[in-house]
């Protein structure tokens, strides 16, 4: 063989070299996408959980047992949005378009008290409500935040112009 077929065949081995390399490449790159991938989809398991029990005990502590709240992920314009539905009696209603201001209220006092728990760190755990977001009454805070054991928050309720405070509610 002359120098010109000696190159070339030097070539065409160091590109078939190249190639098996990328491909290797390629597998272990696909391999820690799909790793991280199971690990967020465990996380987003979790937390979704977590959002709909403390949502639902709170909606339950306020307005009976045939409510539950909702949370669904979906990837839309190649993005991941999340969409939230109120659960009443087994149907689900849109809360923007399809509740009451008491109830979006209610979820969204336990949507923050929520998102507190899983932030690290933490700020406060002081929470100061005036008038409590739209509940009607101060028995009706007492039994939604009675409703959401573990989350360690000390609460201040300001109704009808006057603080009742319960101080730390013995929660961890």
């Amino acid at each position: 063989l002359d120098v010109e077929q000696k190159a070339l065949i030097t070539r065409k081995e160091n590109i078939e070299k190249s190639y098996t390399s990328l491909e290797q490449y390629q597998k272990n790159h696909q391999g820690a996408i799909d790793v991280v991938n199971a690990a967020m989809i465990f996380t987003q398991k979790n937390v979704e959980a977590f959002l709909e029990e403390i949502v639902t005990l709170a909606l339950q502590a306020v307005f009976g047992s045939n409510y539950g709240f909702k949370v669904e992920y979906k990837i839309q314009r190649n993005k991941y949005e999340t969409e939230f539905y109120i659960l009443k009696d087994g149907d689900r209603f849109d809360p923007k378009n399809e509740t009451g201001g008491t109830v979006i209220d209610v979820c969204s006092l336990a949507l923050r008290l929520a998102i507190w728990v899983l932030y690290n760190p933490r700020s406060s755990n002081v929470f100061i409500l005036d008038e409590a977001g739209g509940v009607r009454d101060y028995d009706e805070i007492r039994r939604l935040l009675s409703g959401m054991h573990g989350i360690g928050v000390s609460v201040f309720a300001i109704m009808a112009h006057t603080l009742r405070s319960e101080g730390y509610w013995g929660l961890k």
